[in-house]
């Protein structure tokens, strides 16, 4: 039963991301979404894989993919302390993870060993959704129901950080959020900002401009292989990842044309 069930979102999620690709010219919130529904079909794959296991090798699979996925704040924040020393940083997260979310806390604590000494005033907070169920705690709301306005919203309530990190992903309607306008306004007093889990194929010129400092993407390259994460960190971000940053979106831009890709005429 539980092959089934996974399998049946596996294929929902599959479907639904084909739907998407062929929708991205005619809707900006399409390829996002792809992208989303291709994470979860990866997500399936692997719990599949991992239950069909079984005993210690479960364990070991999991582990390995937690390594990884904790390679990723772990090298944006060492990165962003290398770039802002002493900033005063706002970390964005989810509700539900600031709660029973184990994988997020541990991202969290990934994160703070990327900072180091050279970043320690660090504030937690989480946008609280305005279109969530009437008869849900706000604390709770999936990340799905967060807009541009929400994360406006706590950008405005956190006005003293200079530096934000989000945690989570950028709103299906990231276009509309107003710190795009005010870099192109005031660009030296707009806080910038650190992409743990976003799409970032229509924020080249940000990344490039300075207001993305750093920002975390899959190699587009890799393949994904039977294989045990390298203990150290940095070792296995290198071989899932790649890290954006101004000095060298250019580069990387070239090197992996899929990375922003033009848009079809």
């Amino acid at each position: 039963m539980f092959s089934i069930i996974v399998g049946a979102v596996m294929a929902v999620a599959f479907i639904g991301m084909i739907v998407c690709v062929k929708k991205q010219n005619d809707n900006p919130n399409a390829k996002p979404l792809a992208v989303g529904l291709l994470l979860v079909v990866v997500v399936c794959a692997v719990v599949m894989l991992i239950h069909n296991m079984g005993g210690g090798a479960e364990s070991a699979v999991v582990d390995s993919e937690i390594r990884y996925t904790l390679s990723v704040p772990y090298m944006v924040g060492k990165k962003v302390a290398e770039t802002m020393p002493g900033a005063k940083v706002l970390v964005v997260t989810s509700g539900s993870g600031q709660r029973d979310n184990k994988i997020r806390q541990q991202q969290i604590d990934a994160l703070k060993k990327g900072f180091g000494s050279a970043i320690t005033d660090v504030v937690y907070d989480n946008p609280k959704p305005s279109n969530a169920p009437a008869n849900m705690d706000p604390d709770m709301v999936p990340e799905d129901f967060i807009t541009a306005k929400d994360v406006d919203r706590l950008f405005k309530s956190h006005k003293d950080r200079n530096l934000i990190v989000m945690l989570i992903g950028l709103p299906y309607d990231m276009e509309n959020m107003e710190i795009w306008r005010r870099f192109k306004k005031t660009p030296k007093k707009t806080p910038k900002l650190a992409l743990i889990a976003s799409d970032v194929s229509l924020l080249g010129v940000y990344i490039k401009g300075g207001l993305i400092v750093a920002a975390s993407v899959h190699n587009p390259t890799y393949k994904y292989e039977e294989k045990m994460a390298p203990s150290d960190l940095e070792k296995a971000f290198n071989e899932r990842y790649l890290l954006l940053t101004p000095n060298n979106v250019m580069q990387m831009a070239k090197k992996y044309p899929k990375l922003f890709p033009k848009p079809r005429r």
